[in-house]
């Protein structure tokens, strides 16, 4: 709770009051501390005879030591509760930093998403039918509610999000509709405009969007939204940690408003999971906090009949799926201005009506994309695009996903040029790359995650965790030899090696595979809790491998003992 607190004081330009983590522990050693330097003193006083003069400089010395280690415990006292504020200055610099950092971020990923090439998507979106899924309407906008958006009109989308009383806004559809494509969109929209909203807000602070996976969230860790939104920005925009900006900038801005959070995939999340996750949102957002959420319609809309109550102040907006004639247009644009004349039968049969199955796999934008990714970018014939119409739409949409992975493949040759970030290094293989992602999608089933964490794929190789075990047991028995064959002998060293390396090994090692990846964070101030509960977690461990290592030693001293008796 500190970090909070010295946040609002921060913003409020008071540090009086301010108490750092820890405070209470540290104090506890302070005093502790010059308690024993007290006794010390007085103990030796006690002893030492005062008449002699060599005894009175010893006692003299002591209390000038005993007088610099109070000293010493008096200023570390003192720097600990000593923290930079996080000042005005150094927070604008951090939100424009950050602002930079989002923006060249998401630029990219929209290049390679090909968002705006030739156009995006002309997809309309409307507010949901089902009323139950919304709090009341005068929460959400003032006057009539009614939100009607398109995704290659995304200015004007932003229009109607601010326009919204507290710029809440839920994105649902069904997979494959676009979520998270028009929250990319917006977010470089409100990147975009934002110095433009500033000069007419005043001093209003316009919050920088943020997106991020909400399958990260873990709300028995962090209960409140700002709590975990406050952590992810330090982790993923390493720069808000900088001293410069006063190593807290990244809880300032989240807790200050600064930040509206974009959080994409709540469908990625279980059942239970999901409700969870509402649930906190309504207890973390205050009436001007921003949000905007992505979820799929049907995961959206149960999770809240469970709850049986919506996100407060939230308009939720939903797809229509694209005509037949919006999606050859669309087509049209990405071809030449005189398209082959196998490309004009397929258009014709598309607008027409002639080909069902074609217009029902292009009604949506996932559909519509793999017809531009298999046929048009790698400038195949799409004669076959009309051959499926007695088979029926599903079986259209199987053999564009069978022909995916080559035509990505041909479509991205191996480059070695240091420019090219997003290229392969070497070429692939096709039925090597689709074995490899088979194997993946078996491991990480739907049912289970949406998401292939990929810290988790070691878990799914057989045997890994009996095979790091034994590997860590090997260095460790070696290590532990050779660094203890003076004291006890290179027998003994080896054999309690192994055998507390490999204990240690299967037990730590086991853990591992499992593990997500961090980073270490310095200082490690407010942190001595979980130092602590390490500590204990591996005392059962350090208590068994010394058990191990004092009856290996115990044994040597024993087999010894003849031998020294005979020598004797």
């Amino acid at each position: 709770m500190w970090r909070f607190e010295h946040v609002k004081a921060s913003k409020e330009g008071n540090h009086d009051d301010v108490v750092p983590p820890g405070a209470g522990w540290r104090t506890l050693v302070a005093v502790v501390t010059l308690t024993l330097l007290g006794a010390l003193i007085a103990f030796v006083a006690q002893v030492l005879d005062r008449n002699t003069p060599v005894n009175r400089a010893d006692l003299a010395a002591l209390a000038v030591a005993a007088a610099v280690a109070a000293a010493g415990v008096f200023a570390w006292l003192k720097r600990s509760f000593a923290v930079p504020p996080v000042r005005t200055a150094s927070l604008e610099q951090a939100r424009q930093v950050l602002a930079e950092q989002v923006e060249q971020q998401w630029k990219t990923e929209s290049r390679l998403r090909l968002l705006g090439d030739p156009e995006p998507m002309p997809i309309a979106w409307r507010l949901a039918i089902n009323a139950a899924v919304m709090s009341q309407p005068h929460l959400i906008m003032a006057g009539d509610l009614a939100i009607s958006a398109r995704a290659d009109d995304i200015a004007d989308l932003a229009r109607q999000f601010r326009a919204l009383k507290r710029r809440r806004l839920i994105i649902t559809g069904d997979g494959g509709m676009g979520k998270t494509t028009l929250a990319v969109q917006l977010l470089l929209e409100l990147l975009a405009t934002r110095t433009a909203e500033q000069q007419v807000a005043g001093g209003e602070i316009i919050p920088i969007p943020v997106l991020l996976p909400i399958s990260g969230w873990d709300c028995h860790a962090y209960p409140h939204l700002h709590e975990w939104l406050a952590v992810r920005l330090a982790q993923d925009y390493p720069m808000l940690t900088r001293p410069e900006f006063g190593g807290e900038a990244a809880a300032a801005l989240s807790h200050g408003g600064h930040i509206l959070p974009i959080l994409d995939g709540l469908d990625e999340l279980s059942e239970q999971d999901r409700t969870k996750v509402i649930k906190a949102l309504n207890a973390s957002l205050a009436a001007s906090d921003p949000v905007i959420l992505t979820c799929r319609k049907g995961e959206f809309f149960a999770a809240v009949a469970q709850i049986g109550r919506a996100i407060n102040g939230a308009a939720v907006i939903t797809p229509k799926r694209l005509t037949a004639a919006e999606a050859a247009n669309y087509l049209t644009a990405c071809l030449p201005g005189q398209p082959p004349e196998a490309w004009r039968a397929v258009l014709a049969a598309l607008t027409s009506g002639a080909a069902p199955s074609l217009a029902q796999v292009a009604s949506t934008p996932l559909g519509l994309w793999l017809i531009r990714a298999i046929y048009i970018d790698t400038a195949s014939d799409p004669t076959p695009l009309i051959r499926y119409q007695s088979s029926g739409a599903d079986a259209l949409h199987t053999h564009l996903l069978d022909l995916l992975i080559p035509a990505l493949i041909k479509a991205r040759p191996a480059s070695r040029s240091s420019t090219d970030h997003f290229r392969p290094r070497r070429q692939r293989d096709a039925e090597a790359t689709r074995r490899y992602l088979a194997y993946l999608a078996d491991r990480f089933r739907p049912d289970i995650t949406r998401d292939i964490t990929w810290w988790h794929i070691p878990s799914t190789i057989p045997h890994l965790r009996i095979a790091s075990g034994i590997t860590a047991g090997l260095l460790t028995g070696i290590t532990f030899g050779l660094g203890g064959r003076l004291a006890f002998g290179l027998s003994t060293s080896l054999a309690a090696g192994l055998i507390g390396g490999f204990v240690g090994g299967l037990t730590a090692c086991g853990s591992w595979v499992d593990e997500a990846p961090g980073h270490a964070v310095f200082p490690p101030r407010g942190r001595t809790t979980l130092l602590f509960q390490s500590m204990r977690s591996n005392l059962a461990f350090g208590l068994a491998f010394a058990a191990v290592t004092a009856l290996a030693v115990l044994s040597q001293e024993i087999g010894d003992t003849p031998r020294l008796m005979v020598d004797r």
